[in-house]
């Protein structure tokens, strides 16, 4: 009997030998972790049980879409990418406390940005976007975790900018000036 841990699956997906959209075989005799299982379907790999008791890891992969992924999977995944970044304004790491609720409120208003942004069928400006305040910018937190958050939020803004660049380079623009905005201030 071998345990399949959420640690294999991420290296059988570094390494490329299992991709997103297919299908993995295990056999009866393995079991599979509930975080494993999670991590498969949360990069929509199907699980296949299979009767053989050991699989080489090349022939774990059975396309179940073809590999080239189209233009309204990209923009699912681009959507999900500005979700993540409208989740990481929410702060979730900072107390309440720590700043003033008008910067709660200015990171309210770039999380509702975000979400309109994202509707790649409806136009979207700069006009709507409120600038805050001085004193809000001298209410935000220094502390490990407040750098931990904003490092993460350069690195999500990054990765969408490498996105949109292949997939909305017309929307390229708008956005680099929000982030521009965006991270002069935090």
């Amino acid at each position: 009997m071998s345990v399949i841990t959420e640690e294999m699956l991420r290296k059988m997906l570094l390494k490329k030998e299992l991709l997103p959209g297919t299908s993995f075989a295990v056999s009866k005799n393995s079991l599979l972790t509930p975080a494993a299982s999670g991590y498969l379907r949360e990069h929509q790999i199907q699980v296949t049980v299979t009767d053989s008791s050991f699989l080489p890891a090349r022939k774990t992969q059975q396309p179940v879409q073809s590999k080239k992924p189209n233009a309204s999977n990209n923009h699912g995944k681009l959507r999900l990418e500005l979700k993540k970044l409208q989740n990481l304004l929410s702060f979730y790491l900072i107390e309440e406390t720590s700043m003033c609720a008008e910067g709660w409120l200015y990171f309210e208003y770039q999380q509702l940005w975000l979400k309109k942004f994202s509707q790649f069928d409806e136009p979207v400006s700069l006009k709507n976007v409120p600038a805050p305040s001085k004193n809000v910018c001298s209410s935000f937190p220094h502390s490990r975790t407040w750098q931990y958050s904003i490092n993460e939020i350069h690195y999500q803004i990054e990765k969408i900018c490498q996105m949109l660049e292949e997939l909305a380079p017309e929307r390229l623009s708008i956005f680099n000036l929000w982030a521009e905005k965006l991270q002069s201030i935090i």
